[in-house]
Order: structure tokens, then C-alpha cells, then sequence
């Protein structure tokens, strides 16, 4: 219980920290400070192994937290003119991790689900 705490208040804070980085490259980016912007995009991209392991936590919370995050970085990634190696690995490692988390669980009752959806509608 208390790791989780932990993990939610933690996947906040590199959430906001990387919004910030994603915000810093922006801005420089668009002002021409090619030299800071390619600063900024290289602390953007070492919190991405964080990003990463916080994305594919069990806890949906933790995840969900993440997301705005993750949302960024890929749109950084389409501003680019061409990605490199690990940018592209990058980017398959958070399309992974996205389909892990939309897979229901091998548990997962969905005739259960269908008997709660129709009771509920009629």
C-alpha cells in the first residue's frame, strides 16, 4: 500500500517534470535555440525509461498518471524531421506498453459484463 503511494505521488512528479522538459524544447525550438532545444530534448528523452516502467505499472493510477507525459513525448516525436535509433525504439516501447495495458486480464469475466450491461439498459 504504501509503494503504491509512493508510486503515484513519483509517477506525478516525472509526469510533471517531463510536461516541463516537453514545454522547454518547445519553446526553444520555436525561438531557433537549436543548441538548447537539443539539451532540453536529451533530458526529455532520459526520463523515457521512467516513463516507461511507470506506464506499464499494474496499477492503473500509477499509469494514468503518466499519460499526459507519454501524450507529449509522441507528439514531440512527430515534430522531429527524423528519428533516430532509440528514438524510434522509444516510441515501439510505448506503443507496447499501451497495447499491454488495453489487453483485459486473463480473468476477466466478460459474460458477466454483457449480463450487467443489459440488466442495466432496459
Amino acid at each position: 500500500e504504501e509503494d503504491v503511494d509512493f508510486l503515484a505521488k513519483f509517477s506525478r512528479l516525472v509526469n510533471g517534470m517531463g510536461q516541463s522538459l516537453v514545454l522547454s524544447w518547445s519553446k526553444l525550438s520555436k525561438n531557433g535555440n537549436v543548441k538548447e532545444a537539443a539539451e532540453a530534448l536529451q533530458a526529455l528523452e532520459s526520463k523515457v525509461p521512467l516513463l516507461l516502467r511507470l506506464l506499464i505499472h499494474e496499477d492503473d493510477d500509477i499509469s494514468a498518471n503518466i499519460v499526459g507525459f507519454c501524450y507529449e513525448y509522441l507528439h514531440v516525436l512527430k515534430q522531429l524531421p527524423q528519428l533516430t535509433d532509440q528514438q524510434k525504439a522509444n516510441l515501439e516501447a510505448v506503443l507496447l506498453a499501451v497495447m499491454k495495458k488495453l489487453t483485459y486480464d486473463d480473468e476477466y469475466n466478460f459474460e458477466n459484463e454483457v449480463r450487467r450491461i443489459w440488466s442495466t439498459s432496459g
